[in-house]
Parts: C-alpha cells; structure tokens; sequence
C-alpha cells in the first residue's frame, strides 16, 4: 500500500478520535500476524515495541480518478486535483511509528504515529458500551493492517540483518524527530511570527513585566496581603485585568455595566455558587472558599476560557498572613502578563504562577520542545525530562524545508532498535 491510501485510512479510523477493537476471528488472525511479526524486536521498560515503517507515494492519480472527484464535485478540473494531491503528498516517502503493547492478560494495543487505533481484549465487549472504541466490523481494517503488517516485517528484516539503525538514523524526517529551538530563533526566520506571539503586548508592558520577574515581586512571598475577602473585591479586581486585556480574540466581552457582569459574560460559567454570594460579606466568602458551603470544586476561577491548558486562572488565596490574588496561564500569556500589570498597578497584591517561563517567553528566549508528528503538542512535558519547556509544536512541512530554521533547530537520533537475545 502507498502512503496516500496508508493516510487515507489512517483518517478514516481517527474520525471522532476513535479507535478499534477486534472481535472478527478473521481480524484476530492478522492480529497474531502482526504482533508474531515485532516479536523479535526487543521490548522497553514498559513493555512496548516500536519501529518505524516507511511507504512510498506511488504513482499518480489516473486520470479516471481525477475525472471521479471532478464528477463528485470535490474539485473544478482535473488539474486542480492533481495539483492537490500533490501538495498534499508532496514528498516521495512518508514515515510512521508503529507500536505494540500487550500485558499478561493478553490485552493488545496497536498505536501508529502515536495515535491509538486497535486493541485486542481476550476477555470480549460483550457488556462493554463507550463511545471511545469502535468494533472492528469493517472489510477495509484488513487492508491497512495488512499494510501494517507488511511494512513492520520489511524494517524488522532490516533490524535482523543490522541495517536498520543506521538507516533510520540517516533517513528519518525531522518531523518524527524530537527537537528543540529557541523562540527567538522562529522570530528570526519567519515574519510577523514575534508580532503573532506577543499578540500586542508593547515593549514598555514586556521591559515592566520582565523587571517585576527579576526583582521577585511576581513571587508568592514577596506580595503584601489583604485583611479578608469578599466576591464583591474579587469581581473588582478580575474586571481590572479584563479591561486591561481589552476585547480579544478569544472573546472577551467588555460590554457589562457591572464588575460581575463582566465576570459572568467571560469566565467559564461553572462558578460553584460565586455569583451568588454576598458581595460585601467577608464571612460568606470564606466559608464557601474554604469548602463550608456550596464550593465543590468546579471552575469559578476560570475567567477567561479556553481549553484545558489554554485558559486564564486568576483567584484569590489565602494564608497565615491574609489574601492576596495569583493569575496563571502558561499559554495565554498576553492576558496573563496584562493582567498582572494593571492589577498591581492599581495596588492590589498578585503572584504570576510559573513568572520566569512566562518572562523568558515574552523576551524569546524560551526553549520550544518540538515532538513528532501524531503527538498532539501539550502536555509533553515527559519528552523532555528535566528541562524546561515553555511550549510545544510539531513540525510541519514549512519549517522542516526551511534551511534557516532547521539550522537553528536541535533534534535527537530516533532511539535505536534492538532484537531479542535468542533471536539475534
């Protein structure tokens, strides 16, 4: 099979980011195939297996093909189909990560490029309902896992007869390589991409931000604090920063006539109770912040939204010396550092949850963890450990065939391949 048709199903079986489970006898024939054909490939600490299998683009559509899409309404001619096949499988091989786990009860999981696509469970689905699996029903999972198969016995003969780490090494894309490159370095290379980050923020808001970092005063122990609290004080203060943000792009709404309509309009909604405090009863407040009523932990400090790791915090804490305030948001960090500096500004007391990434960010001198493709870019931190990555990216064509950029890039070899003893 060819690459083409290799993505064409791959697509096909993460639609709805599903994947497979097997149940056709038939299927759980190929399966034996495939996990008896990485058996000679040594397993990690956790028990995997992984190698990397190539395919090749292959000839062009036919001409009776391009003439179908024209015909299904996909495209206007002929020509501008050919033309998007082509960007689209631009190079003359692609490369994917093929990995197997099994545990001792026989349960058997299949990822490619990093994405879950089958598993085998011994003990049957027959009581099992999720929307997060698919029963594998369908004539065309032979096609791929035969290719699979196929393509996995092609690079274990390669490791058997002691090429295949070397030719990885030699042949393997950027894009399935980890990799490291400064923000400052993407700023050089591509145009407009500091202006894109920075999102507005002025080199007066950065040069303030950043000496407020060097001199600790971002840090929980050297802001003042506040005799009590109150969620009147609380939609106060938030309203500060959401003015100073402005109206963004992510939505923010400025059109309340009250500092909790502002609140209501844009954080997430999920307040456990907030907006229906007292505004100006310190007690009420503490006894719901410290758990004593309605509080049950949900998103009342979520103020502006996002995804799990693309939204605003901004809360009140409270310790042995009284409240103050902390925002948070790694990856909005033009809210972050805006609010900060229109709420101390105004005199209030702040701390910046993870100030020296967010500083070293903004000044472009943060470390950009680049993870291969499949891997969606959050949450990666265990690709890199013990360093500190601001963000994350994969690489795409564009950056992977531009020489500047991949000049001022640093990649690591693909871990090398090793066979069982007895078989080797």
């Amino acid at each position: 099979m060819y690459y083409p048709e290799f993505r064409n199903y791959l697509d096909w079986l993460h639609h709805g980011h599903d994947h497979y489970a097997i149940t056709r006898d038939d299927d759980k024939v190929l399966f034996d195939k495939l996990f008896a054909a990485m058996r000679p490939i040594k397993a990690n600490e956790n028990g995997w297996r992984s190698i990397f299998i190539c395919l090749e683009r292959g000839p062009e559509p036919s001409d009776d093909e391009l003439q179908k899409s024209v015909e299904m309404g996909d495209y206007d001619s002929k020509e501008e189909c050919l033309s998007a096949w082509l960007e689209y499988n631009e190079e003359p091989s692609r490369f994917f990560e093929v990995s197997l786990g099994e545990n001792d009860d026989g349960f058997r999981a299949v990822f490619v490029n990093h994405s879950y696509l089958f598993e085998y469970d011994p003990r049957g689905y027959e009581d099992f309902h999720s929307s997060d699996i698919r029963f594998a029903r369908n004539d065309e999972l032979v096609a791929i896992l035969n290719a699979i198969i196929e393509a996995v016995t092609e690079s274990v003969e390669k490791a058997r007869s002691g090429i295949y780490n070397d030719w990885i090494k030699a042949v393997l894309p950027k894009r399935n390589r980890v990799g490291r490159i400064r923000r400052c370095n993407i700023w050089e290379v591509f145009e407009g991409a500091k202006e894109n980050f920075l999102e507005g923020l002025t080199d007066d808001e950065v040069k303030k931000f950043v000496e407020a970092v060097d001199k600790g005063l971002t840090k929980r122990d050297r802001v003042e604090r506040l005799p009590s609290m109150t969620s009147g004080l609380f939609f106060k203060v938030c309203a500060i920063g959401y003015r100073a943000v402005g109206e963004s792009e992510y939505g923010l709404r400025l059109r309340a006539d009250t500092d909790k309509g502002l609140y209501k309009d844009n954080a997430d909604g999920r307040d456990d109770g907030l907006t229906k405090l007292p505004e100006d009863d310190p007690v009420a407040f503490d006894e719901w912040s410290h758990g004593k009523k309605e509080f049950n932990g949900g998103h009342p400090w979520e103020v502006c939204r996002g995804g799990n790791s693309t939204h605003v915090d901004f809360f009140p804490i409270h310790d042995e010396k009284g409240w103050y305030f902390g925002v948070r948001g790694k990856h909005r960090m033009f809210e972050v550092v805006r609010f900060y500096l229109a709420i101390s500004a105004a005199g209030f007391p702040i701390a910046v949850s993870d100030d020296e990434a967010i500083r070293d960010a903004v000044l472009g001198k943060d470390v950009i963890g680049i993870v291969p493709e499949g891997v969606f870019p959050r949450y990666c931190d265990s690709w890199f450990p013990n360093e500190r990555i601001t963000d994350f990216m994969n690489l795409w064509y564009e950056e992977e065939h531009n020489e500047a950029f991949i000049a001022k890039a640093i990649f690591d070899d693909p871990d090398p391949v090793e066979l069982e003893e007895e078989i080797q």
